[in-house]
């Protein structure tokens, strides 16, 4: 907003901010037209089509679709707002006013506000509240207001007949996103200059969206101002002056913008006396008020205190006796509630699972072909048969494996392979929830349960199980066995074993229950619904699907560290262990992952063969003598690895050591100084995953990395070095051995 955001360098505060400097961008000459006397007559419209923020999915058009992405406006707040700005000066006989709304007068269309415009003796003020922007594939801009139906209707310019304005309109308020901008790329003229076009003497146009608050401030300060003095640029700068002292969204300030066509900015005639004994409200008197808090109030009988407190005040009631006349007959009112809420839960829509298979039935080779194909992930050929059948038999899955081997990114395929309607006919699952298990974990967070609202009530709100089985979306619990099982699964034992669970908790005064799917013959009649039990009424009786799993993830070296699994829980799960790739394969690897990253490695790759000892380069002969099973032929490798049999190294970090050996190598581009980088590869990815090994583990993987890189003094070092900070102990075993 750059001209509304001109500042005085003296004051360091904008010019449009300040009362005795009017700010307005004048448009056209002067129009002579008589001055109307007050009170004034206010016209509020609110534009509210109620196909606004619908499923874009089911938009037939362009045009649809642009109007299904627009928010609802919030029509309860805007009422309470204009009550709230009017109340007083229609008390004090300046102003009165009329409120055109779908719900209470039908729709708002063109024609309704042209016919509202002309009856009774017209009004001097229109606000009108409305979405307003470009309508897609076409870049004039239009309000968006509504046809007889009640749904949008895209209103341009050229639409808005002068007719509506030939009422004694002064001023229109046009309470519409970028009402300011330009109506079409090819036009400079803005929606507000078109109304001045048609003979309004002056128009107050958005440059942007005003947040709820400061329309709040602007409705109540701006309509007191205006009908105190009558000047409409002396008004608006005072609202201005409000919104930049109370700090309200930054420059929301400087989002109206007044354009008018009368030099003076004089729009009515006041009446001076009766203006003059009103105590016109300071910032500090302003009533911002918090609608997000105020949601459960019904604003209904607040309108009908400020009523009944017309009414008494006609009949010669004031003061005390007007305040406690209203505290008696409206007391009980005042403090009712609107209805509940939407609850934070939502019903299980079973409609939308009727689509998935009835049962799972995968096929482990071509799970195998997709996870490899598609996820570029190397695991052992069994370890996908073994997931297929167990997922098929209707077991849950955990996957057990050494770090980096890659279990949560194989359940992650396996989900993607459930759920790709090109890969089967009928799909398992929409797709998969991921969540990591941590030990703080409850059935508050597993199943669900009570939260307090704003208003103070309790609403259930489902946990990740529940949302999950809800939606038919596969779970996966990465670190499964970091929670404390019996706390955070308790009524999941029951369902997971194939019984039904009574929750303890009510939404809408119905009980929440988990159910698992109905055995043959106990389902509903049609085929694609037998899986749900018969006479099945609330949305919130959870139907677990029978093709809905779960896949968790163990970290095998934390299984004794962590909390443990009771048999029972076992029970339900089968556990597959997900191993690095032997060692032809995981040379391989390594060499194609060398050759990728520009590090100096055999060409061997290429054929997708590992290459021969004699031909590797000593890079790749220290990652062999690390990773080996078993004796390597050629490599002088004898008897089992204590590295690898102690703490395995799945590939996952293998691959992070060597694309930080790339890094560095790209950098120093010296090839002398490969072993250093890669001891210092092993000292940041390999030694850390030692921790929790016994005092003989400890000496074994010292005895194999000292024998691994020897003639490597540079690498083998600090390396060692590094081992012997960290346990001590490995150099008391030494003497042992010797002594022995």
């Amino acid at each position: 907003y750059p001209w509304e955001c001109l500042k005085d360098p003296k004051a360091d505060v904008p010019l449009t901010v300040s009362e005795a400097r009017p700010f307005c961008r004048l448009y056209g000459s002067a129009r002579p037209a008589p001055l109307e006397a007050l009170p004034l007559r206010f016209l509020f419209a609110i534009c509210n089509p109620r196909d606004l923020e619908t499923d874009p999915g089911q938009a037939a058009d362009a045009a649809r679709l642009a109007v299904a992405r627009l928010p609802k406006l919030e029509v309860a707040q805007e009422l309470e707002i204009i009550h709230l700005a009017m109340r007083d000066l229609v008390a004090d006989g300046l102003a009165s006013y009329r409120v055109l709304e779908r719900s209470s007068t039908g729709p708002v269309t063109r024609e309704a506000l042209a016919g509202a415009m002309k009856a009774d003796g017209g009004y001097h003020v229109l606000h009108l509240l409305a979405h307003g922007g470009r309508k897609e594939r076409r870049e004039d801009y239009a309000l968006v207001m509504e046809n007889p139906a009640g749904d949008h209707d895209f209103v341009y310019p050229a639409e808005l007949h002068s007719t509506m304005f030939e009422h004694g309109l002064r001023l229109i308020v046009l309470a519409a996103c970028d009402s300011a901008t330009p109506v079409s790329a090819t036009a400079l003229k803005s929606l507000a200059l078109h109304l001045i076009d048609k003979g309004v003497p002056a128009v107050i146009a958005m440059q942007g969206e005003m947040p709820i608050k400061a329309a709040q401030v602007f409705t109540q300060r701006f309509y007191d101002d205006l009908a105190s003095t009558g000047r409409v640029d002396m008004a608006l700068a005072a609202t201005r002056h409000d919104l930049y002292d109370l700090h309200l969204e930054g420059a929301a300030w400087a989002i109206p913008q007044l354009v008018m066509s009368r030099h003076d900015g004089l729009l009515f005639q006041v009446d001076a006396l009766r203006a003059s004994t009103r105590r016109r409200p300071k910032a500090e008197d302003l009533k911002v008020r918090d609608y997000e808090e105020l949601g459960a109030v019904d604003p209904a009988p607040r309108r009908t205190a400020q009523a009944v407190e017309g009414l008494l005040r006609d009949h010669g009631y004031g003061g005390e006796a007007l305040s406690n006349a209203v505290r008696a007959v409206l007391a009980p009112h005042l403090a009712r509630r609107a209805p509940e809420p939407e609850p934070l839960a939502a019903g299980q829509r079973r409609e939308d699972l009727l689509h998935l298979a009835p049962m799972v039935a995968l096929n482990g080779i071509k799970l195998q072909a997709y996870v490899e194909q598609k996820h570029q992930l190397e695991l052992p050929p069994a370890a996908y048969a073994q997931i297929a059948s167990a997922l098929n038999a209707g077991k849950h899955v955990i996957l057990i494996g050494a770090p980096g081997t890659g279990k949560t990114s194989l359940a992650q395929a396996v989900c993607d392979y459930a759920a790709d309607p090109q890969q089967h006919a009928q799909p398992f699952t929409p797709g998969y929830v991921l969540t990591t298990a941590t030990a703080d974990w409850t059935t508050f967070d597993t199943v669900g349960g009570y939260v307090p609202t704003q208003e103070g009530a309790l609403q259930f709100r489902p946990g990740i199980f529940l949302e999950a089985v809800s939606a038919g979306r596969w779970l996966i619990i990465d670190e499964i066995n970091r929670a404390e099982i019996d706390k955070a699964f308790g009524e999941l034992f029951t369902l997971l074993s194939g019984q039904g669970v009574h929750l303890p908790y009510k939404v809408r005064g119905e009980a929440v229950r988990v159910l698992p799917p109905a055995r043959p013959g106990e389902g509903e009649a049609q085929p694609a619904r037998a899986w749900i039990p018969r006479g099945l009424g609330s949305a919130y009786h959870y139907v677990m699907h029978p093709s809905w799993r779960i896949l968790g993830t163990m970290n095998v070296y934390d299984k004794s560290t962590l909390f443990q699994m009771s048999f029972a829980f076992m029970r339900r799960f089968a556990f597959v262990d997900v191993d690095p790739p032997g060692d032809p394969r995981f040379f391989y690897l390594v060499d194609k992952w060398l050759h990728d990253r520009g590090v100096p490695a055999s060409l061997a790759a290429v054929a997708k063969t590992p290459a021969a000892w004699g031909d590797c380069k000593p890079i790749q002969q220290h990652f062999r003598r690390l990773l080996h099973l078993r004796p390597v032929e050629g490599a002088d490798l004898t008897g089992e690895n204590p590295l690898m049999v102690l703490r395995k190294m799945g590939p996952a970090i293998v691959k992070d050591m060597i694309e930080y050996i790339a890094d560095r190598h790209q950098v120093e581009q010296q090839e002398a100084r490969l072993h250093d980088i890669m001891g210092e590869a092993f000292l940041l990815y390999v030694v850390p995953q030692l921790d929790g090994l016994d005092y003989q583990g400890i000496h074994d993987v010292y005895s194999c990395v000292e024998a691994i890189f020897t003639g490597a003094v540079d690498m083998q070092a600090p390396i060692l070095e590094r081992l012997r900070v960290l346990y001590p102990h490995v150099r008391d075993l030494g003497k042992k051995a010797q002594g022995a």
